[in-house]
This record gives structure tokens, sequence and C-alpha cells, in this order.
């Protein structure tokens, strides 16, 4: 495929367009940075542009949700048992035993819930949200669980 751009058509529609003249003025700079002839148009132009594409679709991709992974730890003196917090309802995880740690994968902004009993939804729980597009370590220490240094005798 080839387009032939006439130099005389161009420069009298480049007269009665300014805002045109710079669209094609960029248009040809495009077309000579990708090594191709002015007035020369071929796949090669398609293949070798995909690479911009990529670099465009990467960046969308940096300004959307990320994963990563969190670990929790226990320090809690009792099981708990992690949730991850979802607007139509919690998904069960996983449960950590006292000093036990386990791993899971969040996206930004998601949130992790903690409960004492499984499946016990009004019952007490924590929650945490995940900000920030980088692993890491939680150390869950629910106020639930019972104190081991309190004597109630």
């Amino acid at each position: 495929m080839q387009l032939f751009l006439h130099s005389e058509q161009c420069q009298s529609f480049v007269k009665s367009n300014r805002l045109v003249s710079v669209v094609l003025l960029s248009i040809l700079f495009c077309l000579t940075s990708f090594g191709l002839k002015a007035g020369e148009f071929s796949m090669d132009l398609l293949e070798k542009s995909s690479s911009l594409v990529d670099i465009f679709d990467l960046d969308k991709e940096t300004n959307e949700s990320c994963e990563f992974d969190v670990t929790f730890i226990n320090q809690g003196t009792c099981d708990i048992h992690v949730y991850r917090w979802l607007p139509n309802g919690d998904v069960f995880l996983f449960s950590i035993e006292p000093g036990d740690q386990r791993k899971a994968e969040f996206e930004e902004g998601q949130s992790a819930r903690f409960l004492k009993e499984k499946d016990n939804f009004p019952g007490p729980s924590e929650d945490e949200t995940f900000n920030g597009c980088h692993d890491r370590i939680f150390e869950v220490d629910p106020h639930f669980c019972p104190n081991p240094n309190c004597n109630f005798d």
C-alpha cells in the first residue's frame, strides 16, 4: 500500500489550516523516524509502531491496580481466620494458628478481615486495607484474643 503526498496539494492544505499543518508535520516526523521515506506508507510502519503501542499499554497498565503478596503473621494468642473483604462478600483465605504465618496475593486498595471465629461475621473482627504496590509482612495482633498476662482469679 502506497500513500503519496503531492507537494502542491500539501502546501495549499497547510496554508488553509495551521492545526492540520501541525498534525501533518507530526505524521511526517513519525514516518521519517521509522526510517521511511516521506510519502511512503507500508506495513513496516505498523510493525515498527507496535512497540510504541506496547509502551503506551505498559504505561496504562502501571496506572491500573497491581498485585502483591502479603505475608500474615499471627502475633496473637488465638487462631485467626483471614478473609479477603470484597464489596459483594468476604472470601475465606485461610486460618493461622498463633505464631504461624501464611501468604496471600492482594490488589491495591483491597482489605483483609480477621475473625476470631470462622464464618462468624457479627463476632469480633479486625480489618486492614493495603495500599501501595509492594510485597509486605503484616503482623496481626488481634484485640479479640485473650491476653495471657491477665489473671482473672
